[in-house]
């Protein structure tokens, strides 16, 4: 065994025999800080000592117990524990307790996602400044504003208040914030002189919204290859919109060479993030075997979870596929049942589609 590693492991296990004789009798703030000296040593034997701590009603050890149990570090993720920690140091104004509160309520369990309590939990945190919550709740209330839910004012608000403390999230939302009008007017130029800073430091958003005013001349003079340039490294940070991008630009042969198989696989890792245009795209490929196998299964599972989400096309493409069995058994009663959903949403092929069918 290599000398540096054999001395780091007989440092921890001092470590851990030290501050398990100390804390028989020491008092919750030294308990805590002992706790924190092993984290990442011994993250279970941290956690006991947490647990410990929070038992005399410390809040920042009951914060830190929550955040282990939230995570599954140091023991099993278990939400029921984190709530129970969490929620005492929330009740006591801890803010950092409050903010790991509302991602608590965001976790896919019936007994605790709920979304209001979410807002409730981050507007608290944000009350006393907590940044991380600041710009957690802007982006929930930006994300509202795109179903006229509120007028982004506070969202933007909120971003304001991170980018002022140098927050590389909330300083890239205000320029995207300016870009969109969420919350304030449309100011293109303001927006450009966020987006850049931001977009150098790396923020994936900025980098793809920087990209788009190169792809379409906005302030700046168009430039397609920076604008491809901006797109990929966006996509290589998994920013589904900028994977789509890049999908459309390899598709078409648009600042890059025409590359089917690129093109699938953007579109491909759009799609499992939930992008409905990279899902209808992904549905096309596999219709016609681009940048990948013909799958008429595969086609019409894709063309379907576009279709839920109101994708332009992709109902007519589900009604088509029942109507031809590509993937499916035929069906005429389910193809007309889709086309006359793609007729409610406008679709024009479906509505003249619809008079032969019937």
């Amino acid at each position: 065994m290599p000398m540096k590693k054999m001395l780091a492991i007989v440092i921890s296990i001092f470590l851990i025999a030290s501050f398990s004789a100390l804390s028989q009798e020491a008092s919750p703030d030294e308990i805590y800080t002992q706790a924190l000296a092993l984290v990442g040593i011994s993250d279970s034997e941290a956690l006991s000592l947490f647990e410990k701590a929070a038992e005399g009603g410390h809040t920042a050890s009951q914060t830190e117990a929550g955040r282990m149990y939230l995570n599954g570090t140091g023991a099993e993720k278990d939400l029921s524990k984190a709530y129970r920690f969490l929620s005492e140091a929330a009740l006591s104004g801890f803010s950092e307790a409050q903010y790991l509160m509302g991602l608590l309520m965001m976790e896919d369990h019936p007994l605790y996602n709920d979304y209001d309590e979410t807002l409730k939990w981050l507007r608290k945190a944000a009350d006393q400044d907590h940044t991380e919550a600041q710009v957690e709740l802007a982006y929930h209330l930006y994300g509202d504003y795109f179903y006229d839910l509120n007028d982004g004012k506070e969202a933007f608000a909120l971003f304001s208040r991170a980018a002022e403390k140098g927050n590389l999230v909330g300083e890239a939302f205000v320029g995207i914030c300016y870009s969109e009008g969420v919350g304030v007017e449309v100011n293109e130029k303001e927006a450009y002189k966020w987006l850049v800073p931001a977009a150098e430091k790396g923020n994936r958003n900025a980098l793809y919204e920087l990209g788009y005013y190169y792809e379409n001349g906005i302030v700046v003079r168009r430039n397609r290859k920076e604008a491809i340039r901006l797109y990929k490294l966006s996509a290589e940070q998994g920013l589904p919109i900028a994977q789509y991008a890049m999908g459309y630009a390899h598709y078409y042969g648009e600042g890059v060479n025409m590359n089917y198989i690129e093109a699938f696989n953007y579109f491909l890792k759009a799609a499992e993030q939930g992008l409905p245009p990279a899902m209808y795209a992904v549905g096309i490929c596999y219709t016609y075997g681009e940048g990948t196998v013909v799958d008429g299964e595969k086609a019409l599972y894709w063309y379907t979870n576009a279709a839920y989400y109101g994708e332009e096309g992709a109902a007519y493409n589900v009604a088509m596929c029942y109507l031809e069995g590509f993937g499916t058994e035929r069906d005429r009663e389910t193809a007309i049942k889709w086309m006359e959903f793609a007729a409610e949403q406008g679709d024009k092929d479906a509505i003249e589609y619809l008079e032969d069918l019937k």
